[in-house]
């Protein structure tokens, strides 16, 4: 899972660099002066679908042409987080000079160039496309621009190495998934200034955290958009995207739950308003009653089919 590759020279340089990214045009840069030495190492780190490296390297160009992509095609983003030295990255119109603590993003189905005058450091996260949850419009505006990374973000990643060791592929995975969330934040911030489109992958995360802690009567939008890295204002977009509120969504499932199991159950009544997060037995009753015509009582003794609990319930008559 950790793999350590060392290049004496540009040639080797750029044997490592297609087989730990994409293929590219590696160059002698201008400045590298005559008779200077190269030496290059990629640490390469595969978490899941998210790969992290640390290359250190001395001067040089990198360069993805549209024949490079042609010919090797990938789908994910790059985000560069410079850690020593500086750099610059060009691609279509834009370009962004790198200094130590400043992260980047760039899209490699596009040409691009990265220059290095210098012995330089930087850490690099490969994540495919479809776990970059903004939509491509704000994508777009963040594309080659600087962005300045969460407090605490280089030390987390960089102590990802070290914990690679005995890891296994289940606890990669989920590694991963932590590295792909901790970026969706920073670009989150970032693109705060417009509108931000929450992707389904982020939308069905928030659900299965609101199922998963449904028997908390204190379950709170905050805490569902903190555990998935969204803002309270980008979840609350998302469910209405869907035509209900997170209020209504809760209550919904809620209740489907609770007619399941006084269909299915012997248990008292008090006991599985409870266990469903209402706060008190005659709440749920008030609000059991409105939903399905009947108390809880009547429909138990009329035994009706019994519904699902994770049913198309979005858009199903929400009630605030």
């Amino acid at each position: 899972m950790l793999r350590v590759e060392r290049a004496p020279d540009l040639e080797a340089w750029q044997r490592i660099i297609a087989g730990s990214f994409v293929p590219m045009s590696i160059l002698v840069h201008t400045q590298a002066g005559p008779g200077v030495s190269f030496e290059g190492t990629v640490t390469r780190l595969q978490l899941g679908t998210i790969g992290m490296s640390v290359v250190s390297a001395g001067a040089h160009i990198a360069r993805r042409t549209e024949r490079d992509i042609r010919l090797h095609p990938a789908d994910y983003y790059k985000a560069s987080l410079q850690l020593e030295g500086t750099s610059t990255l060009r691609q279509r119109d834009r370009s962004v000079e790198l200094v130590p603590g400043t992260l980047a993003l760039y899209d490699v189905t596009h040409p691009y160039e990265l220059l290095f005058a210098e012995q330089n450091v930087s850490l690099v996260i490969q994540i495919p496309r479809s776990q970059v949850f903004l939509g491509e419009t704000q994508i777009e505006g963040l594309l080659v621009r600087p962005i300045d990374p969460l407090p605490g973000t280089r030390a987390f990643l960089e102590s990802q190495f070290s914990a690679a060791e005995g890891c296994g592929p289940a606890e990669a995975s989920h590694r991963g998934q932590c590295i792909a969330s901790l970026l969706n934040a920073i670009l989150a911030r970032s693109a705060a200034a417009g509108p931000m489109i929450i992707e389904a992958d982020a939308f069905d995360g928030a659900k299965r955290y609101a199922l998963a802690h449904l028997s908390d009567p204190e379950l709170r939008q905050e805490d569902v958009a903190r555990a998935n890295f969204i803002s309270v204002r980008g979840l609350q977009r998302a469910f209405a995207a869907n035509g209900t509120s997170f209020a209504a969504w809760v209550r919904e499932q809620r209740l489907a739950r609770a007619k399941v199991w006084i269909q299915d159950t012997d248990e008292p009544i008090a006991r599985i308003a409870a266990e469903c997060g209402f706060a008190s037995a005659q709440h749920f009753s008030r609000l059991f009653r409105e939903r399905y015509g009947a108390a809880a009582r009547e429909l138990r003794k009329g035994g009706e089919e019994p519904i699902a609990v994770q049913g198309q319930v979005l858009g199903a008559n929400p009630q605030e």
